[in-house]
C-alpha cells in the first residue's frame, strides 16, 4: 500500500509499539535498579548473580535507574524526533549485556531472578529491532530544528561520548586489562557490566550532539542529572572502596561533575524552548 502524499510530509510520530516497548522497558530497569540501588548488600538474595562489593551493586542500580527515566519520558513523546534519543542506546546496552550475560553465564544464580535476567536480555535486542524497522516505515518527517544547542554544548558532548565508549569498550573487550582506569576494584563481569553502560551512555552523548535541538534531548538532561545524582549518593554510601586520591578517583569525579553540569544546561535549554515554543504554538490563529 503507497503512504498517501499527506501522511508522507505529516510529522513522524511515536508509533504505539514503539511507546509500549520503552514503557515496559522502563519498568524492567526500574526493577532491577530497586533491587540493585536498595539492597546494595543483599545482591545473594535480590539480584541475578553476587556482587561482593556493595558500591559496584549501587553504581549500576543508579544506571538503571537513570535509564527508567530515560525510557518512561521518552515514551510519553508524541513525535518521535524528540524519542528516538533513548533508542539506540537501550539497544547497544541490552545486546552487550546480553554477551556478558552468556560470556559468564556460570556466575549467575539459579534462581527465577537470575533466569528472567537472562530471558529479558536475549529476548530485548531482537523485539527491539522489529519494533524499530516498524518505527522508521512510518511515514512522515522530522520536526524541524528549531532551538539549535550551543556549539562549545556540543563539543563537550561528543568528547564525553567518545571518551565514554572507548572506556566502555575497553571494559567489555579487556575487563582485566582495562579495570586499572577505574577508581574501585571490578570483576570480570562486573567490568563489563559497568562497559555496557559506559558504551550506551556515550552513544547518548553523541546522538544529542548529532540531534541539536533542546527539544529532542529532555529526557537525556533529566536522565544525566537523575545518574549524577545517584552515583554521588553511591559514593557516600560506600566510600571505602574508592581511591578517591588517585588519578582514576579524580577523573571518575570530574566525570560526574560533568554529566551533571550537561545535564543541568541542556535541561534548562530544552525549559526555555518548550516554553518558546509552546507560545509560538497558542499565538498562531486557528
Amino acid at each position: 500500500m503507497t503512504a498517501h502524499p499527506r501522511d508522507a510530509n505529516r510529522i513522524r510520530p511515536v508509533i504505539p509499539a514503539m511507546r509500549w516497548l520503552l514503557f515496559v522497558a522502563g519498568l524492567l530497569v526500574l526493577g532491577a535498579g530497586n533491587s540493585l540501588f536498595l539492597f546494595s548488600t543483599q545482591t545473594d538474595d535480590y539480584f541475578a548473580w553476587t556482587i561482593a562489593n556493595p558500591l559496584i551493586a549501587a553504581f549500576l542500580g543508579a544506571a538503571f535507574w537513570s535509564s527508567c527515566a530515560l525510557e518512561l519520558l521518552s515514551a510519553r513523546e508524541q513525535v518521535w524526533s524528540r524519542a528516538r534519543l533513548a533508542v539506540p542506546a537501550v539497544l547497544i546496552f541490552t545486546i552487550l549485556t546480553a554477551i556478558a550475560t552468556m560470556i559468564h553465564r556460570d556466575i549467575f544464580h539459579d534462581t527465577w531472578i537470575a533466569w528472567a535476567w537472562i530471558a529479558i536480555y536475549l529476548i530485548v535486542p531482537p523485539v527491539f529491532m522489529v519494533v524499530i524497522g516498524m518505527q522508521l516505515r512510518t511515514p512522515g518527517i522530522d520536526e524541524p530544528r528549531q532551538f539549535p544547542l550551543p556549539n562549545w554544548l556540543r563539543a563537550i558532548s561528543v568528547v564525553q561520548g567518545v571518551t565514554l565508549l572507548g572506556a566502555g569498550g575497553a571494559l567489555m573487550v579487556a575487563p582485566l586489562d582495562a579495570m586499572r582506569i577505574w577508581p574501585w576494584p571490578l570483576t570480570e563481569l562486573t567490568g563489563r557490566a559497568i562497559g555496557a553502560w559506559l558504551v550506551g551512555l556515550g552513544a547518548i552523548a553523541i546522538q544529542a550532539a548529532w540531534e541539536n535541538d533542546f527539544l529532542r534531548v529532555r529526557a537525556a538532561a533529566v536522565s544525566a542529572l537523575l545518574l549524577a545524582a545517584l552515583e554521588t549518593v553511591a559514593l557516600v554510601r560506600y566510600p571505602d572502596t574508592v581511591a578517591f586520591g588517585s588519578v582514576q578517583g579524580f577523573v571518575y569525579l570530574a566525570a560526574l561533575a560533568n554529566v551533571a553540569l550537561v545535564g543541568a544546561v541542556t535541561l534548562a535549554g530544552n525549559l526555555r524552548a518548550t516554553r518558546t515554543h509552546a507560545a509560538a504554538a497558542a499565538s498562531v490563529p486557528g
